[in-house]
């Protein structure tokens, strides 16, 4: 064969290796794209199929690093996870880690979510490891400084947790709404040191009146008045914090816990009439359900039968999984008449 021809085959094998190469990977895509439009779906049975599929088609990928085999294993691992399987989500995942390089693309995504694969199993003293070498490398992402909190209040190291809020205090000024609440949470859910969680709360209120977090933390402290039966305090704080923020889209919000503390107070009426406004007027969204059932809570405590038996049915029509319909259902079947 001479020079001309033996370059030309050479470039011919080249080309079709190529060629192939190329069709694999349009392959691998495309298969990628069902998968994840299968997890869009829920349909995580599914899914896993496909990406299992993936490497049976393509045995080339398998313990051999390449960006599609990370995202394989990946979405593999989250699919097992999701199915419950913790087991198997821990061995797709550590297989994607073992072959990953430095720098590869999914490389977080794996390092996260096989912590979280431990999180899932209940080892939190395994995750709490893996997540303080996350956060050294990522430390600008917030949730897996949650995890750690978390992970440290499962192994009931609530002091290790605070000091570990205070350093992220100190240390990361931007996160500073986001530890008040979880300092909160742990003194309320953890310690049992409710002034302390107020205190907590109403700091993150004053230095941080418009996160998103502050409102969350009105209710809070809202609801605590209410429990102390400090109902006229409850109503003052919502009042006031309505005056604050007339126009907002959340002064519904503020509305309805004022029509809240009518209930409480068993001015049926008057609540009745403030739920009923807010029910047909304004945007609630997910409060829905919960309104329609105090509006029928409150014609049935003013005896009208017809009225109640009316609003709990549409409550059980519109939101057939809330659990203020399973209570209106309960409701209804000692309400009089039919």
């Amino acid at each position: 064969m001479n020079y001309l021809a033996h370059v030309t085959a050479v470039l011919a094998l080249f080309l079709a290796v190529a060629s192939a190469a190329s069709e694999s990977l349009t392959s691998i895509a495309s298969d990628m794209e069902v998968g994840q439009q299968l997890i869009d779906a829920g349909d995580y049975n599914g899914a896993l199929q496909v990406f299992t599929g993936i490497l049976d088609k393509h045995p080339g990928l398998a313990g051999k690093w390449s960006e599609a085999y990370g995202q394989v294993q990946f979405k593999t691992g989250l699919c097992y996870l999701a199915l419950g399987n913790v087991a198997a989500a821990k061995d797709a995942l550590a297989t994607g880690l073992t072959a990953a390089k430095e720098g590869d693309p999914c490389l977080k995504n794996l390092r996260y979510w096989f912590g979280q694969a431990y999180v899932a199993g209940g080892e939190s003293k395994a995750a709490l490891d893996l997540f303080s070498n996350y956060v050294k490398d990522y430390p600008d992402e917030w949730i897996p400084r949650t995890i750690i909190w978390q992970c440290m209040c499962n192994e009931k190291k609530y002091e290790q947790a605070l000091a570990y809020l205070q350093s992220v205090y100190d240390e990361r000024p931007e996160m500073r709404p986001e530890v008040l609440s979880l300092r909160a949470n742990t003194f309320f859910d953890y310690l049992n040191r409710k002034d302390d969680a107020i205190n907590a709360l109403h700091r993150l209120i004053a230095d941080y009146p418009d996160h998103q977090l502050a409102i969350p933390a009105r209710i809070t402290i809202g609801e605590g008045m209410i429990e102390e039966n400090r109902v006229q305090d409850a109503r003052d704080w919502y009042t006031e914090t309505l005056a604050v923020r007339p126009t907002d889209e959340i002064s519904v919000l503020w509305k309805f816990r004022l029509a809240y503390c009518d209930y409480h107070e068993k001015n049926w009426a008057t609540a009745l009439g403030v739920f009923q406004i807010l029910y047909t007027s304004y945007p609630v969204g997910k409060w829905h359900d919960h309104i329609k059932y105090l509006i029928g809570d409150c014609h049935l405590r003013l005896d009208n039968y017809a009225a109640a038996r009316t609003a709990f049915k549409e409550l059980i029509s519109s939101f057939p999984d809330s659990s203020w319909a399973e209570a209106a259902r309960r409701l209804l079947s000692d309400l009089p008449g039919q």
